[in-house]
């Protein structure tokens, strides 16, 4: 890479410049693969380019061969116009305006954008005798990167003029420059959101004298569970000593419980709709290449909705719960000679915690097959909460089973 001054950079700001003459050289040579090339030529530098000094250049993108790419010099935007880039077919380099380069240096891709209109005046004065008439940089990058032009756009950046002379280092220079767009004005509105929304409930309670919630939701938790708790106590089975053996057998119940009794869950929703249509407005107005523009964007969104159907559920569980454990014990001695030998081993006996449920009655309207069963049997506690009980289980006993509409939760 021809540096000239970059070495005196920060580290931030050659490592910036570096990664993004990466990215543009990347580009080009994803550009030399595509059917298209010739097309983005033409509509860049014209029709008459000399095609010999553009095979060059396409052999040189192919086999990602950059040793021709200009020399880079870094410039105060003072120094070369208030641009943030600029090339001079004079002295056949690329300037890059520091301050930019500060103010992008985490934003590789604006960086690299840069690096390629500026590379692109460098083609142009290779491929055609006189300068192509417009931006040809501006167009040629975006082209590159696959951005489409309207034909208004492009008839604006053809009929740019983006040369001027400088004085650079006490010499007269002729450049080619990146002109930065400058915000004049911009803001935007929030216009009115056309809002329309209803609940069941409040037509209910307009129409009668009821005053219902259109929503409810309810658990009892442990209001319908009674707890027996127990303390901890020890037995001793057998306690006792022959001749010089001794000691003592039982088993320890620790502190636990036993509860048991039921849960309810139920609730609904009487059903609501949501209807909104929001508009919104813009208005830009600046200097873009050199030219002032101003854009006015009334912006009407699809309109958004929702409709919750009414529902219903209600579920009533048998629940037990228990935490129960015993162990037993066993210690003694045993006196042989001159020495005595004990012993002590505790050893588990029962240890039954947990929790189990069973679903009684079940009634929910947000499922498709919906049925209520009204169960009269002997229960047989099981670990599924939410599982309904199945018709053939209740087979044998007092059962009432009807069909409810199919109704879903959401529209």
């Amino acid at each position: 890479m021809n540096t000239n001054n970059l070495e005196q950079l920060e580290v931030s700001l050659y490592d910036a410049i570096a990664d993004a003459k990466l990215d543009a050289q990347n580009l080009l040579n994803q550009l030399a693969l595509e059917p298209g090339l010739l097309s983005i030529i033409n509509t860049s530098f014209g029709n008459n380019f000399n095609r010999e000094t553009l095979e060059q250049f396409y052999q040189q993108w192919l086999t990602k061969n950059f040793d021709n790419f200009p020399e880079i010099e870094v410039r105060s935007a003072e120094e070369i116009n208030g641009a943030n880039g600029a090339f001079s077919r004079d002295t056949n380099k690329i300037y890059l305006s520091r301050d930019f380069l500060i103010q992008h240096q985490d934003n590789s891709s604006v960086i690299t954008n840069l690096f390629l209109e500026e590379y692109a005046h460098f083609i142009d004065t290779k491929i055609n005798a006189s300068d192509s008439p417009g931006d040809e940089g501006a167009i040629f990058a975006a082209l590159v990167k696959g951005e489409e032009l309207s034909n208004s756009k492009l008839e604006a950046l053809k009929n740019e003029d983006d040369t001027v002379k400088i004085n650079l280092d006490g010499k007269p220079v002729n450049i080619e420059q990146s002109i930065p767009d400058i915000v004049l004005y911009s803001d935007s509105w929030d216009l009115k959101e056309y809002k329309f929304s209803f609940k069941t409930a409040d037509y209910l309670n307009k129409w009668t004298d009821l005053n219902i919630s259109n929503q409810y939701y309810y658990n009892s938790g442990n209001d319908f569970i009674a707890t027996l708790p127990f303390d901890g106590r020890s037995f001793n089975l057998l306690s006792g000593s022959v001749g010089k053996i001794g000691g003592n057998a039982g088993f320890r119940m620790e502190p636990g419980f036993i509860e048991a009794g039921f849960e309810v869950e139920a609730g609904y929703n009487l059903g609501e709709f949501n209807f909104e249509i929001p508009l919104s407005a813009s208005v830009n107005a600046g200097i873009v290449n050199n030219q002032f523009t101003i854009d006015v964007d009334a912006n009407l969104n699809l309109p958004q909705f929702n409709y919750s159907l009414p529902y219903a559920y209600a579920y009533l569980d048998a629940v037990l719960g228990y935490d129960l454990k015993i162990d037993g014990f066993v210690d003694g001695y045993v006196d042989y000679f001159f020495d005595t030998y004990e012993f002590d081993d505790d050893f588990n006996i029962i240890n039954f915690e947990g929790t189990q449920e069973k679903r009684l009655i079940q009634l929910d309207t947000r499922k498709n097959d919906n049925f209520i069963d009204l169960i009269y049997k002997k229960i047989q506690l099981g670990d599924d909460k939410n599982g309904s009980v199945s018709r053939a289980e209740t087979s044998g006993y007092l059962e009432l089973d009807f069909e409810l509409p199919r109704f879903n939760s959401s529209f």
